[in-house]
């Protein structure tokens, strides 16, 4: 492996990337008619801290309150460097204390009457260039995330009519009675993982990597059978380079580019946020939207 003293360190990630916009929907008793989203924009909205848009109706059936977001998670998944990771060519830039892998959004709300409530559906969905890069292996999407924009129902009545929780993969939801409301305290936990690229085979009995393992140790660990290493610098860089690429959904260069504006676009690639990219280059980029937003709705008996 050859010797190179460079470092990789978070202008490979995508900083800040997914802004969690959160928007609560209910009904009351709905039936395969949708949730009548032209009347819902009518409702009441709100922005609140962190770029999270929270649009709430109340209509005398079921009410949902605020969402408050986790203070340790926050409201925004960072595709960064392990915390404190200073080894190897990929590291933890100490310069930016603040920008490290958050890659789990909890949150919390409350919905009542209970009495009312049928279920409970989540939707997550994702910019383009997310859904891309888990389709690259790069990241492992909640399967909540579905192409088609449905539903994915996480408390529902069983046989006994006790609401339940419904397992579902990459989302964990736990709630509890809420007395003052006499409804139900939902909290809820989403969670990405690092995908077959970074190491993550899916097959939990017999991996060592079950996609917790950050690329920055990933990538700067990883061994043959032989115990030599997998990746040299140029490699890594390779790796990094196009996973922000598939992210942000930058274009190849332009082939009429000559040697040195090839070289500048591949460090504009790394370092460029989306406008940034976008205002250098606008005739083959268009900055690219980053909100992932999760959709929460409740349906009345």
């Amino acid at each position: 492996m050859k010797k190179n003293n460079n470092k990789l360190t978070k202008r490979h990630y995508n900083r800040k990337l997914l802004v969690f916009g959160v928007i609560l929907f209910l009904s009351i008793a709905l039936v395969s008619t949708g949730f009548a989203a032209w009347v819902i924009s009518n409702g009441a909205e709100t922005t609140d801290t962190g770029n999270v848009n929270v649009g709430k109706i109340e209509d005398g059936g079921l009410t949902f309150t605020d969402i408050e977001f986790d203070t340790v998670t926050g409201n925004t998944i960072m595709f960064e460097p392990a915390k404190d990771d200073m080894s190897g060519d990929i590291k933890w830039d100490a310069d930016a204390p603040e920008e490290y892998e958050n890659l789990s959004i909890k949150f919390t709300t409350t919905l009542y009457p209970k009495s009312f409530v049928k279920n409970v559906q989540l939707k997550l969905e994702v910019p383009a260039g997310v859904q891309a890069a888990a389709d690259a292996g790069y990241i492992v999407l909640p399967s909540a995330v579905k192409g088609d924009g449905t539903f994915t129902t996480i408390i529902q009545r069983n046989d006994s009519q006790a609401l339940e929780v419904v397992e579902v993969d990459g989302v964990t939801v736990a709630f509890e009675d809420d007395s003052a409301t006499q409804g139900i305290k939902i909290t809820c936990t989403v969670q990405i993982l690092w995908g077959a690229i970074f190491g993550n085979t899916g097959v939990t009995e017999t991996s060592t990597n079950d996609g917790t393992i950050n690329p920055s140790i990933y990538l700067d660990t990883a061994v043959d059978g032989e115990g030599n290493p997998l990746y040299d610098f140029d490699e890594k860089m390779a790796i990094m380079s196009n996973f922000r690429k598939t992210i942000y959904q930058y274009p190849d260069a332009p082939a009429e580019f000559s040697t040195a504006e090839l070289a500048q676009y591949t460090i504009d690639v790394c370092n460029l946020t989306p406008t940034e990219f976008a205002a250098k280059y606008p005739e083959i980029y268009t900055a690219t939207n980053t909100e992932y937003t999760i959709t929460i709705y409740a349906e009345a008996l």
